[in-house]
């Protein structure tokens, strides 16, 4: 967001006032019909929302605000599943505003504000990290195709089979009984509980997976954070003794 954006943000007091404020700076305007529209009007002001409610001052409202919108145009660039390389992404950008080594990066937010943050976006937008997939990606169809290793294959037959069966087929009729179509249902039935079980097992430690790892980061987030607070108090106090 520029300075004139901030300063129209500014001036919106109600909630109405804010959410047209945002739809012109965005360009939003003219597909307000549409549900994906509406969807991310409502993530862009609630981030907005959440600056005001903790007093955040422009330029943090502003960087904030930039930061939720690159991690949702590197979450939906993909219909493919990028859950770990988005949250790390939106780690590495919290974290250049989090501490001060210049030119590489600045501290805008300090170690409270940091957590609030990620508290934040993890219970508001990873949270429902589908959901966005869903809406703003196109829907991925799976082909599934299953081969049988053992059986052979019947070759197909000539028009003159088919006319010699069925002159036949009413003759012996009543001495070969016909397979009954419940079963091959029960069989079509059998194969898709199967493939469900086995996606559904693979999907639920995948998740585990990703929620144990985004843990990790947070822990290690919150100890590089005390690590950098421990050293800048410990500077401040070896100068004040210098002074002294």
């Amino acid at each position: 967001l520029t300075v004139n954006n901030m300063d129209l943000l500014e001036q919106a007091v109600t909630a109405h006032q804010l959410r047209e404020t945002l739809s012109d700076v965005l360009g939003l305007r003219q597909h307000m019909d549409e549900e994906r529209t509406q969807v991310e009007l409502d993530l862009y002001f609630y981030t907005v929302q959440f600056a005001r409610e903790h007093n955040f001052n422009k330029e943090q409202t502003s960087v904030l605000f930039t930061i939720v919108k690159r991690t949702h145009e590197v979450c939906t660039e993909t219909p493919l599943g990028n859950l770990e390389q988005c949250f790390s992404y939106f780690r590495e950008l919290v974290l250049c505003h989090a501490v001060r080594r210049p030119p590489f990066s600045i501290d805008l937010f300090n170690a409270e504000e940091v957590k609030l943050i990620m508290d934040y976006v993890v219970n508001t937008y990873f949270r429902h990290y589908k959901l966005y997939k869903y809406v703003f990606t196109p829907t991925v169809r799976l082909d599934l195709s299953i081969s049988y290793t053992g059986l052979d294959e019947e070759s197909p037959s000539s028009p003159d089979e088919h006319n010699y069966c069925k002159v036949i087929i009413p003759v012996i009729a009543n001495e070969v009984p016909e397979q009954p179509a419940s079963s091959v249902e029960e069989e079509k039935t059998d194969l898709k509980s199967y493939i469900q079980r086995e996606l559904s097992a693979q999907l639920s430690h995948v998740h585990a997976t990703i929620a144990e790892q985004m843990k990790q980061s947070e822990q290690q987030l919150a100890e590089r954070l005390a690590s950098i607070e421990g050293r800048n108090s410990s500077g401040k106090n070896s100068s004040k003794s210098n002074r002294k």
